[in-house]
């Protein structure tokens, strides 16, 4: 199974998760974008295990992603990431997000 990750070798030009992280907080759209592009498939398939293959798994997977663009500074240290269910979300109660993680 490939995964959509992006390793950052030392010395690369390519920002790191910290620092997109840092850079969403402020704001910025494209550093945004680029932890979305990095780590959706793999929170997408967190989340479909956790739901048992349902069909709303990917609508949860946005939710997740339109919960931290609201709020990046939720992020704590080591990139893990809470995210608290309401009602119609609660197969991801608690769900720790560690794809956000610095790989």
């Amino acid at each position: 199974m490939r995964t959509n990750l992006k390793l950052v070798a030392a010395g690369s030009d390519q920002a790191t998760d910290s620092e997109l992280l840092a850079r969403a907080i402020s704001r910025d759209e494209n550093a945004f974008s680029e932890l979305v592009d990095r780590h959706f498939q793999v929170v997408h398939r967190v989340v479909w295990r956790m739901m048992n293959g349902h069909a709303d798994a990917e609508d949860v997977t946005q939710e997740a992603f339109l919960r931290l663009w609201r709020n990046p500074a939720q992020v704590r240290e080591g990139g893990a990431v809470l995210i608290s269910s309401g009602p119609d979300l609660t197969a991801v109660d608690g769900l720790y997000a560690s794809p956000l993680a610095e790989i």
